[in-house]
């Protein structure tokens, strides 16, 4: 079993970051980008801590896409601004299928969203400026996306 911590646009709530990661619960975690600012220089080495630029990003060299693998699923990550996710689900879609992608995590709209397509996972976290996140909890037979909100919490 694993579990995957999921985060997108903390847009400088650090202490949400710290918190979430410090509870050190998650064998995965997964940035969809604007915030990159937010994390400590010693997470960006973790060998599990996937992260990709978002569009508030400035001067950041990550990528603005990731594709990896967890347990036979190929996870698709990107902020989501370069596909137009706020206007529609399509360009990810083709490009996610283009590559063969089982999990699609984005972030930008600032909303949480899933959603099962067939074989595909699409996953927005929400903004962790407000308080969401996901946590996404895998086995080789189950696939279980829970949101939160870290205020809740603290």
């Amino acid at each position: 079993m694993k579990k995957i911590l999921v985060i997108s646009d903390s847009h400088g709530e650090k202490e949400y970051v710290d918190f979430l990661i410090g509870k050190g619960v998650y064998d995965f975690v997964i940035f969809a980008g604007d915030g990159v600012r937010d994390f400590d220089a010693e997470v960006f080495m973790l060998p599990n801590f996937k992260i990709v630029k978002g569009n508030c990003d400035y001067f950041s060299d990550y990528p603005e896409l990731e594709l990896f693998e967890i347990m036979n699923k190929l996870f698709f990550v990107t902020h989501g601004h370069i596909f137009n996710v706020k206007k529609t689900m399509i360009p990810i879609s083709e490009q996610a299928i283009d590559v063969g992608a089982n999990v699609i995590v984005f972030g930008h709209t600032h909303e949480q969203f899933y959603d099962k397509v067939q074989d595909m996972y699409y996953i927005n976290p929400g903004s962790l400026r407000y308080g969401d996140y996901a946590e996404i909890v895998m086995d080789n037979n189950k696939f279980v996306v829970d949101f939160k909100n870290i205020k809740e919490e603290i």
